[in-house]
This record gives C-alpha cells, sequence and structure tokens, in this order.
C-alpha cells in the first residue's frame, strides 16, 4: 500500500464523500453499470480509510529503545584479566612477541 503524505490526509475522505454523491447521481440517472463500477470502488475507498487511519497511529506511538546507562555497558566489559604476578619475571619472548629482526622476517 502507497503511503500517502500526512499533509494531503483529507485527500480520501474527499474521493470518498465525492464516489457517495456519484453513486446518488448514478441512481437518479438510472446509470446501472456505473453504481456497480462506484460501488466496487467505494468499497475499496472505505477499507482504505481504517488502514490509514491505524498506520497514522502506528507511526505517531513513540518505541523507546533505551539509551543503555554507563553501568551497562561497563558491565558488558570483559573483566578476566590475568593477574599482575602472571607477568613478574617474563620477558618479551616468553610472552609470543618477537624479541629481533629475525623472528619478524616472512619467508616465501
Amino acid at each position: 500500500m502507497l503511503r500517502p503524505d500526512p499533509a494531503q490526509r483529507h485527500r480520501p475522505i474527499e474521493i470518498r464523500d465525492d464516489l457517495i454523491a456519484r453513486i446518488t447521481e448514478a441512481e437518479q440517472e438510472g446509470w446501472l453499470g456505473e453504481i456497480e463500477g462506484l460501488q466496487v470502488s467505494l468499497a475499496s475507498e472505505e477499507e482504505k480509510l481504517p488502514q490509514l487511519e491505524s498506520e497514522r497511529e502506528r507511526q505517531c506511538k513513540a518505541i523507546d529503545l533505551g539509551m543503555p546507562t554507563f553501568s551497562q555497558i561497563a558491565a558488558r566489559t570483559n573483566t578476566a584479566t590475568r593477574p599482575s604476578s602472571w607477568f613478574r619475571g617474563r620477558s618479551l619472548a616468553s610472552l609470543g612477541t618477537p624479541s629481533n629482526a629475525e623472528d619478524t622476517q616472512v619467508t616465501a
């Protein structure tokens, strides 16, 4: 379904009212085929009006997604750390970091 411009919200109501007036005219003139076509259009228009209204109401409702507080964000961080005693007495080489240029060369 197309979503009409909110500024044109009055337009479907005008269309419905015009269809009702055209049906009345067709009945007075005895245009039976015209009456049937206009009634189909009117039924379709009357189905659209509640849909448009419910769509407008749905769009007007604010949805609170929630803004996380700092404590909620901080609670998500990884707090698993190694104790400082684990690093004592260890060299960079033993921690897996290359200590000289030979370790960093790439062989093909």
